[in-house]
């Protein structure tokens, strides 16, 4: 039986082939952790501060300058409201958008409105306002947060990885069972 002796080495490199047609992420996440509200009216306090993220399908470029991007999907919140791409009546731009020779963000506009109220980010800090009461409850804080990035695993690189381990297991636990 040759075949059974070739089995391995042609599993193994089919498994390799896949995987290197395969992208190695599926999105990439931008965390965003903003500073405390140093500025705030009731009901904000200055424990409140901004949180979010937004999905790219690819990392940002090197080097931008002044860029535009349309996230997949993104959610932030300062604390009292949350504002999702999926919230009714959303706005959302995500424009003049910085990056170094690494691709990290160095300068960021985000503004996000919907029907409770307004968040902004900025390089310099983070704003919101509550679309309730008069006057309106706003606040703010006057320095800038910290920007994380993470790639997530594409399930189907995963997948084929695994199948193609345990491919190599059965085959070998084969091999070894045949009589010489």
């Amino acid at each position: 039986m040759k075949f059974n002796r070739f089995a391995p080495s042609a599993a193994l490199l089919l498994g390799l082939g896949c995987l290197g047609s395969a992208k190695a992420y599926a999105d990439v996440e931008y965390t965003y952790t903003g500073t405390n509200f140093t500025t705030v009216s009731s009901p904000y306090s200055t424990s409140d501060l901004v949180i979010g993220y937004f999905l790219l399908s690819d990392p940002l470029a090197a080097n931008l300058q002044n860029a535009s991007i349309t996230p997949l999907s993104f959610s932030f919140s300062d604390g009292l409201q949350n504002i999702t791409n999926q919230s009714n009546n959303v706005f959302a731009y995500f424009q003049n958008i910085y990056t170094n020779g690494s691709g990290d963000i160095t300068g960021i506009f985000v503004n996000i409105s919907a029907t409770t109220g307004n968040i902004e980010v900025t390089s310099s800090g983070a704003s919101a306002r509550l679309f309730v009461g008069q006057p309106e409850p706003t606040a703010s804080s006057g320095a800038g947060g910290t920007w994380v990035i993470s790639t997530i695993p594409e399930p189907y690189s995963v997948s084929v990885l695994g199948a193609g381990l345990l491919a190599l297991v059965v085959l070998r636990s084969r091999r070894k069972a045949l009589p010489a």
